[in-house]
């Protein structure tokens, strides 16, 4: 409102205290309120002084748990790698502990195969029972000696194979001589599927673990028959050839004994009259003479093992001979 008498003043020249005096206004409230408006601002500068400060200092917390954090995730992260590295070495040494076993494993399963071909090609008969007397395994040879397949014996006992030959009380003491832990050997005659028989030289022995307790029975046998047949055909050979020997001697003996027969019976109808008792009983004696040579002779072709001939012979003269022979 004063602006108007500042601007007369101005174009007329007054005074300047004429001036002031027109123009002049009271200021006591603007001063006061501009002394409350620095105070005010004083207080909001100091507030916000504060407020900066404290958000520096919260920044500096925060800077501060952020260089800790990231100093701990740097730890974790070298703990990480560290762990990650004994982890891999760890499983490189497992890969390779793996890739050992898996090898040995691969070389004990042939081993295991080449082994088990070697037990089912074996030219032995091999039976494993438990302690308990049942079959668990049997090998080809086995199956091709008893004519038994593998399924029909397992889970059975060796009774099966039983001819009768052998007692219980041997059966009792051999299962005592296995409980034992004793080896046991001899020969079976044994009965296969079919009922033939055939022999088997066996021998059984107990199977133990690693603290030494039996948990299985191994049987191996050996088949026999053939060489059974061939010692009875050698021993009857034997037999025979000893027959022979005693016969041959027999008949030697006995051929030097018909020699003078015959001689002094030839001598006697000689000098004996061609007619008469006398001279009858002479031929006989000559024919019966002769028949002991035949005999003989066939003695001596049995001694030499010579094959027989087919010879004729007149049947009227040999029943002539048995009638004279026979008398009246």
């Amino acid at each position: 409102s004063k602006l108007p008498i500042a601007q007369q003043a101005a174009r007329e020249n007054w005074p300047p205290a004429r001036t002031d005096d027109l123009v002049r206004v009271d200021d006591t409230g603007a001063v006061t309120a501009l002394e409350a408006l620095e105070a005010y601002w004083w207080d909001k500068h100091q507030a916000s002084t504060k407020d900066i400060a404290r958000a520096v200092n919260e920044g500096e917390a925060l800077v501060t748990t952020g260089f800790r954090f990231l100093t701990g995730l740097a730890f974790v992260a070298l703990l990480l790698y560290g762990l990650f590295y004994l982890l891999q070495a760890e499983l490189r040494q497992t890969i390779g502990m793996l890739s050992n076993e898996l090898r040995e494993r691969r070389v004990a399963e042939h081993e295991a195969k080449k082994f088990q071909r070697a037990v089912d090609q074996s030219p032995a008969t091999i039976i494993m029972t438990d302690t308990q007397g049942n079959i668990e395994y049997v090998n080809q040879k086995f199956c091709d000696l008893t004519e038994y397949a593998a399924d029909e014996v397992i889970g059975k006992t060796p009774r099966l194979l039983q001819s009768g030959d052998v007692s219980g009380d041997d059966y009792v003491a051999l299962r005592q001589q296995l409980a034992r832990g004793e080896e046991w050997r001899g020969t079976f005659r044994n009965r296969k599927k079919s009922g033939k028989p055939y022999w088997a030289k066996t021998a059984i022995l107990p199977l133990r673990d690693d603290l030494g307790n039996i948990t299985h029975f191994i049987g191996v046998g050996e088949d026999q028959t053939e060489r059974r047949k061939a010692r009875d055909h050698i021993h009857r050979a034997q037999r025979i050839e000893a027959v022979s020997m005693l016969a041959s001697g027999v008949a030697h003996d006995f051929n030097n004994v018909l020699t003078p027969i015959l001689g002094n019976v030839h001598l006697a109808r000689l000098d004996a009259p061609s007619e008469g008792d006398f001279s009858e009983e002479l031929e006989q004696i000559e024919v019966a003479a002769k028949r002991a040579r035949n005999l003989v002779g066939q003695i001596f072709a049995f001694a030499r093992r010579q094959s027989g001939e087919a010879v004729a012979v007149r049947v009227n003269e040999v029943v002539e001979e048995t009638i004279a022979s026979l008398g009246d």
